[in-house]
């Protein structure tokens, strides 16, 4: 089975409750694992399957690292963020041709690494035999990405081994080094939608949380403020 890893810390305890009750909300028959990853289980976190308590903080991608290694090393994992909420019905069929495209090497030109499911950050070139579909290649801004994606789990530590924080794997991230393909949905065509970060330099972004709240969606606001900028 396929693991959805959502990599979080304690600091962001206050994500995890939105996070998994849009998950269930828009993706009620997800055929994979919700797994929560953290350094400490500060609350509790009953929309997942599945938690890996670190009991010390590794950073983003030693806790990454960590959990992918817990979890006995799956040959593919699917990998989000605490604070990318999903927006609406997910397309489950569009879902499962990317996690096909795991398997096999759709571009006969490389073994894909990494297939998202949405299109942020865009792909630059559209693949020539299927339009849903486009390619990051080398050399393309944020090619490494926290967004929701399939990732084979060797090349993805890879990246982690050479990088510490979020920022630095989307920023630093030594991907144009190996081989891999990086595929994402084309704009237009994605299996799922999320927000923005709802939380911006350590504060809420009230909009987001608004929408949220309008949903019926509970949001912890009393560990941090709003974002004003």
């Amino acid at each position: 089975m396929v693991p959805v890893l959502v990599n979080s810390c304690a600091a962001f305890s206050d994500t995890w409750g939105p996070f998994g009750a849009l998950w269930r909300k828009f993706w009620p028959d997800c055929p994979y694992d919700l797994v929560l990853v953290t350094d400490f289980l500060e609350r509790p976190a009953p929309d997942f399957d599945a938690v890996v308590e670190l009991k010390q903080d590794y950073q983003w991608c030693g806790n990454l690292n960590n959990a992918i290694e817990k979890l006995g090393n799956p040959e593919i994992v699917m990998l989000t963020q605490d604070d990318f909420w999903v927006t609406k019905e997910v397309d489950g069929e569009k879902v499962q041709r990317a996690h096909e495209f795991m398997n096999y090497d759709p571009t006969k030109n490389g073994l894909v690494g990494c297939c998202r499911i949405v299109s942020n950050p865009p792909a630059t070139e559209k693949l020539s035999f299927d339009s849903e579909w486009g390619e990051h290649p080398k050399g393309t801004m944020y090619r490494t990405s926290a967004g929701p994606a399939f990732w084979r789990t060797d090349y993805l530590k890879k990246l982690l081994a050479r990088t510490r924080t979020v920022m630095e794997f989307y920023l630093h991230s030594p991907a144009d080094e190996f081989p891999e393909k990086v595929l994402s949905m084309w704009p237009g065509q994605e299996a799922m939608t999320f927000t923005d970060s709802a939380v911006v330099r350590g504060k809420w972004d009230a909009n987001i949380v608004e929408w949220a709240r309008s949903l019926g969606i509970e949001v912890d606001t009393s560990k941090r403020g709003f974002y004003e900028g």
